[in-house]
């Protein structure tokens, strides 16, 4: 945020809010990821590629892998969600 902006007496609070676990970044991964999906696909193990990404990286690593998926008239699998991971990264 623009200092002016969070100068004192314009905000009240100040909240930060950190970056998902694993865990989370996995279920927001699987909420957004709405194409179909490969049989047996395995989101966990994208837990340590995917550190370091908020919320909105998963949703577009998401988008990213669906796409590959739709341009090839495929499922998503594994290497489409790895090169959206690697798109954002």
């Amino acid at each position: 945020l623009d200092d002016a902006i969070i100068r004192s007496g314009r905000l009240s609070e100040h909240i930060e809010i950190g970056l998902p676990d694993a865990d989370s970044r996995i279920g927001i991964l699987d909420t957004h990821l709405d194409a179909p999906r490969a049989e047996g696909l395995d989101l966990d193990i994208f837990r340590v590629d995917s550190e370091g990404l908020n919320a909105a990286d998963m949703e577009q690593v998401a988008v990213n892998a669906a796409r590959e998926a739709m341009l090839r008239e495929d499922v998503v699998r594994t290497k489409d969600i790895q090169s959206g991971i690697d798109q954002i990264q």
